[in-house]
């Protein structure tokens, strides 16, 4: 698959999921089995010491570690931490991917660096990610923060089920997602908030 074509500028995307059974990586969400999480802790190569660097680039949110990693994207894909869609969607332009994950206080929280290959354009890719979710009936709000754009799937009313935050941006080492999903709404959204600060003040935004 050819790389997709050069464009100028960068762009912060902030993608507000609300879904059933469907939402952040870890419950399915290409509609995939819902009812199996797929809480994997993969931590590397484990013949080789771990080294944590001072400029890590991720934040570790708070809480029970679920998933840290910083590998391949073939090493990545194989370990099923994400959907077949996000797989089909990424795989193509993603050379290495580092995620964090932490469980706290009835909410998931992740923070996700990809970096793409060579002559691989990351706005596009962001705005490709926005293509996928709208033609999976996503919503742009209409309200959002300045400089964002936001996506929406409401459950059927009277739905009860896991609410799900998401947002990408361009960042001068690839394209970072911040992801929160648990089942009190508000929790979640303020947590997500919280979660993109910290990881924009970690890695900013490319303006």
């Amino acid at each position: 698959m050819s790389p997709l074509p050069g464009r100028t500028g960068a762009a912060l995307t902030v993608a507000l999921l609300t879904a059933v059974a469907w939402g952040a990586w870890a419950w399915g969400g290409d509609g995939g089995d819902s009812s199996t999480p797929r809480g994997v802790v993969v931590t590397g190569d484990p013949r080789r010491p771990t080294i944590v660097s001072q400029a890590d680039p991720v934040v570790l949110p708070p809480g029970e570690v679920v998933l840290d990693l910083s590998q391949k994207f073939q090493v990545v894909e194989n370990a099923r931490v994400l959907t077949g869609s996000e797989i089909e969607l990424l795989e193509p332009h993603v050379r290495n991917v580092t995620a964090k994950v932490a469980a706290d206080d009835g909410v998931t929280v992740g923070s996700w660096l990809f970096e793409l290959r060579q002559n691989h354009d990351p706005v596009e890719l962001v705005a490709g990610i926005e293509r996928f979710y709208e033609d999976s009936d996503y919503q742009r709000l209409s309200s959002t923060p300045p400089g964002t754009s936001a996506l929406l799937l409401e459950p059927p009313p009277g739905a009860d089920g896991v609410v799900t935050c998401r947002g990408h941006y361009v960042s001068s080492s690839g394209v970072v997602r911040v992801e929160a999903y648990g089942t009190d709404s508000e929790h979640v959204v303020r947590t997500f908030a919280g979660a993109l600060a910290a990881q924009l003040e970690r890695l900013p935004q490319v303006l």
